[in-house]
């Protein structure tokens, strides 16, 4: 199974992933590519960190299911990386997405007919407040923050419109709440 988590800055989900990862004994993360160097709050196999060369050649091959551009930085997922998530049975693999590649994720699923293997959550902000206290306190500049709480209700907007299945759920400050909602949705999956 697939597990997609998207969301605005702030909202936790790189904390619900490595928190699924800890509760969840065949949970790891499905491996993007992107160019840019390691951050401390990367999920240990969540990226490979690839030179803009690599990125351009492993491109040129298709072997992408999608790719995208963040200012210099590029990511991407392979294929053959999902395809081999579907043929792992009973394995868990979870993708932290901005809302533009769950359509990716799911046509792909659908064309392997594997559409009942893909499971996405949006997880709703919890208002402005809330996300710039966490931004701050996990060392965000005030450049960065101003751009990511501008973007919010954007992003919200992109994951409603996404046009695929998304379970939402709240954000009311509890990463338990947030955690227990989400294994309870993957369990009766």
């Amino acid at each position: 199974m697939i597990i997609t988590l998207t969301g605005a800055s702030g909202t936790g989900k790189t904390t619900i992933a490595r928190t699924l990862m800890e509760r969840l004994p065949n949970a790891l993360p499905l491996m993007s590519y992107t160019t840019r160097s390691p951050r401390p709050n990367d999920l240990p196999g969540d990226f490979s960190f690839i030179s803009k060369q690599e990125f351009d050649e492993i491109a040129s091959r298709d072997e992408f299911l999608w790719t995208a551009r963040v200012g210099d930085t590029r990511y991407a997922t392979k294929k053959e990386d999902l395809k081999q998530a579907f043929a792992d049975e009973g394995a868990v693999r979870v993708m932290i997405l901005v809302p533009e590649r769950l359509p990716n994720v799911h046509a792909f699923a659908k064309a392997l007919g594997m559409s009942n293997h893909v499971l996405s959550f949006a997880i709703a902000s919890p208002g402005t407040d809330i996300l710039l206290k966490r931004m701050r306190e996990r060392g965000d500049d005030e450049i960065a923050i101003e751009k990511r709480i501008a973007a919010t209700a954007d992003f919200e907007e992109k994951a409603r419109t996404a046009g695929v299945p998304l379970v939402w759920i709240q954000d009311e400050g509890d990463l338990d709440k947030k955690v227990s909602a989400v294994l309870r949705r993957i369990k009766s999956s």
